[in-house]
């Protein structure tokens, strides 16, 4: 499998692996959302492009906000390979969106040579207003790498319309469960609120 040299960003188009890869932690995030825990899927992926390990988000299960699905994966990954430092960083994960900084460190600190994403940050928090009052850092996944001492590839976003639709996919599963809540309870008002959130914007 060819890979882009370390440090470089959006460099060449992605392989046909790249993009199974992708769409496979953008179908994860299918099941994230059914557990409430939002659009957010990774895969880790060996030198070769095969598949090694998958992870969703687990935040609400975990009641801890850290829990992110690539900082989650990152770390099982460098816990697994920990002897292997060069299979770490011939490596790639690859996320349904766009990484925070506290992932991009964890993945500089696993080793973790490359990153794929596909909806960029800037488009999940326009799209869904909710995500927008979370806490943020205000630094990109390139401008993190940029910081790193060992490089680190980094390739997004891509599929922007194929992530971005998951979004729509959770605005219609929140409407059904709301439908099935009875008026005035706190989980009636709470759903209420995401579905709105989500009416806000859209993806155009």
């Amino acid at each position: 499998m060819s890979t882009p040299s370390a440090g470089e960003f959006n460099a060449g188009p992605l392989s046909e692996r790249d993009l199974e890869n992708l769409r496979l932690a953008i179908a994860i995030t299918r099941t994230s959302i059914q557990s409430g825990e939002g659009p957010f899927g990774a895969v880790m992926a060996d030198p070769d492009g095969a598949v090694v390990m998958t992870q969703e988000n687990t935040a609400l299960a975990m009641r801890d906000h850290t829990k992110h699905a690539e900082s989650l994966l990152a770390s099982r990954f460098c816990h697994e390979y920990y002897d292997d430092p060069r299979f770490r960083a011939a490596s790639t994960l690859y996320s349904s969106m766009e990484p925070c900084a506290m992932c991009m460190f964890t993945m500089f600190k696993a080793g973790i040579g490359r990153v794929v994403y596909g909806l960029s940050a800037d488009r999940l928090y326009a799209v869904a207003s909710r995500y927008g009052t979370w806490p943020r850092t205000l630094i990109s996944s390139h401008e993190c790498a940029r910081l790193m001492s060992t490089p680190m590839t980094v390739q997004g976003p891509h599929l922007e319309d194929e992530a971005g639709a998951v979004l729509q996919e959770m605005q219609t599963m929140i409407k059904a469960r709301l439908a099935q809540q009875a008026p005035g309870t706190k989980e009636c008002e709470r759903l209420r609120k995401e579905a709105a959130d989500l009416d806000k914007e859209s993806l155009s």
